[in-house]
């Protein structure tokens, strides 16, 4: 078995960064041995000659075989898992749905047969995916219980009755699997939202992902998310044919209802979506078999970040390199005082935090002229979103959350759902539809996301709910987005050592090497990198393989916006 990486490629039209692979197959699959945490979104394939070869059923196996291979032949989807259906007897071929869920097993199933042939296998599950494509993490590893009749067919065992859905180990899910961002847009339409999910790299995968965005965002997004498509859109012919790099997109006739203008929007979420297949390279659109001629509309795109975090010290703000320290002109004389600091994408506004509160201010070559905005006590780091506010977040479970725009004038922020638990950690993502939190009850805190609503005005007004995301760590505080579908949180480790953890939204988690006084971290440039402030004020950043040390005596690191 062996695995390719393609490099990134950077998508023009709707300027978006995604990441595709290449994978290759092997004849044999084990069916045990260690198991990991999974590693980053792994790329797709262009055909199914690229996936693990199953066994065939043989003349003289026993139910126990039959069931072992079956379950075997789940890492073989080519040809719509047609290895697997050949151990299922012809009632049932046909009509067994693979696509309904796919369960992750942590090491080796238990396989029981009884006296008349009914196996029982045993797993425990540390993820699945729903038949939409949803993935859910399995930390605590809870055991299922999945029934197969066996019986004789022609002479033949075969399976007569199944579960529709496959198993598979972590690793042959790492290979077999892809996570695709389904792009809908923030309620301005102005920026697009991803929302992953799941799928084997197989030709149908581009069906599969229009009809996800047929759908709709996932329930907990859509307070923060919208779509161009009309209700009851659906394809018009149930398959999305990609034919020399061309992926035609047939749509029902509510099509036809849609504005000049939301047939743009529509087109762009549909390009989004499809161009993350590598064998796509451009679309046509159709309505019910009737070609569609639509000019390209491309969302804008935020501010492009700053390549380099900024740090506050006693001398004023500056941007941090390897090697190369670049003070930010006009912000030498804030007071020594402040704490911590947020500041806009284009480094034009700033908020920072001292005893007296949250103060907010313009930056210029002569200087910065801040104005209190918040007196309040125990805030957490500001954050500053692409919409122009700045956000103040208080540690206590009872405090609002307000948010502030240029005049300094405060919004509170509803949060009702999140009510009793300490805010330990915060973070907007890049488009500023969808905040990452760690929250505190008790002695136990949760990583989560969760949309944002706003105004007619862009004014941000309330969370919607939380979607918690289960993880093996156990995350302590600082967070910071790494990109539109991954988050940076530290986690506990032993004594003063905190474990950096990316963990994608809506998918699997990555651990860092541990770093020693670990106090805050910070990411979100085009690279990807991860740095870490230590207690002691010294910068580490993680680049590919380890972490590389940066003499600084910093108070607070982040990017811009």
């Amino acid at each position: 078995m062996s695995l390719f990486k393609l490099k990134s490629r950077l998508a023009a039209a709707l300027s978006l960064l995604l990441s595709a692979g290449l994978v290759a197959g092997c004849a044999q699959i084990p069916r045990d041995g260690a198991v990991g945490i999974g590693p980053n979104i792994q790329g797709s394939v262009t055909g199914d000659y690229f996936y693990y070869s199953p066994s065939l059923p043989v003349d003289g196996m026993s139910a126990y075989e039959i069931v072992d291979g079956f379950l075997s032949a789940g890492t073989g989807p080519q040809n719509d898992y047609s290895v697997a259906r050949k151990y299922l007897a012809p009632g049932i071929r046909s009509s067994w749905n693979p696509n309904n869920g796919l369960l992750i097993e942590h090491g080796s199933p238990t396989i029981e047969v009884n006296s008349e042939n009914q196996a029982t296998v045993t797993i425990d599950v540390e993820g699945e995916v729903t038949s939409d494509g949803h993935y859910i993490a399995h930390p605590n590893l809870p055991t299922r219980v999945l029934t197969y009749q066996v019986s004789k067919v022609d002479g033949q065992l075969l399976i007569t009755s199944a579960p529709n859905l496959t198993v598979l180990l972590r690793p042959n899910f790492d290979v077999l699997f892809r996570g695709y961002s389904v792009y809908f847009f923030d309620q301005s339409f102005h920026q697009l939202v991803p929302d992953l999910r799941w799928f084997p790299a197989r030709p149908s995968t581009g069906t599969r992902l229009v009809n996800a965005l047929l759908a709709g965002p996932s329930s907990w997004l859509a307070p923060g998310a919208v779509t161009a498509f009309p209700d009851g859109t659906k394809l018009a012919i149930d398959s999305v044919a990609i034919t020399g790099g061309v992926a035609s997109v047939d749509l029902s006739s509510q099509i036809l209802w849609a504005s000049t203008e939301h047939k743009l929007y529509l087109q762009a979420q549909l390009w989004a979506t499809l161009k993350q297949l590598p064998n796509v390279l451009s679309m046509n659109l159709f309505v019910d078999h009737v070609q569609q001629q639509i000019v390209t509309y491309d969302p804008s795109e935020p501010t492009k970040v700053s390549n380099t975090p900024v740090e506050l010290s006693d001398t004023g703000l500056a941007h941090v390199g390897l090697g190369e320290v670049t003070a930010i002109e006009g912000s030498s004389g804030l007071s020594v005082k402040a704490k911590d600091f947020a500041l806009s994408r284009d480094e034009s506004w700033l908020a920072v935090l001292a005893n007296d509160g949250l103060s907010l201010g313009v930056m210029s070559a002569s200087g910065v002229k801040l104005k209190l905005a918040d007196a309040r006590h125990g805030l957490l780091t500001p954050a500053y979103d692409s919409n122009g506010y700045f956000w103040s977040i208080p540690k206590s479970a009872t405090a609002t959350i307000k948010s502030f725009d240029s005049s300094g004038q405060g919004h509170a922020v509803g949060a009702p759902l999140l009510a009793g638990y300490r805010r330990l950690g915060f973070a907007l993502s890049p488009e500023g539809s969808r905040v990452a939190m760690v929250l505190g009850r008790g002695a136990v805190t949760k990583l989560l996301v969760v949309a944002v609503h706003r105004n007619k005005n862009g004014s941000p007004a309330y969370l919607g709910d939380p979607e918690f995301l289960a993880t093996a760590s156990v995350p302590v505080g600082p967070i910071a987005w790494v990109d539109a579908t991954s988050i940076a949180v530290l986690a506990k480790d032993e004594g003063t050592k905190r474990v950096p953890v990316v963990v994608t939204v809506g998918g699997t988690e990555r651990r860092l090497p541990a770093v020693d006084g670990a106090a805050g971290i910070a990411s979100g440039n085009e690279a990807g990198d991860i740095y870490v402030r230590l207690a002691s004020g010294y910068l580490e950043v993680f680049r590919g393989t380890g972490w590389s040390g940066i003499t600084s005596n910093s108070k607070a690191l982040h990017f811009p916006g």
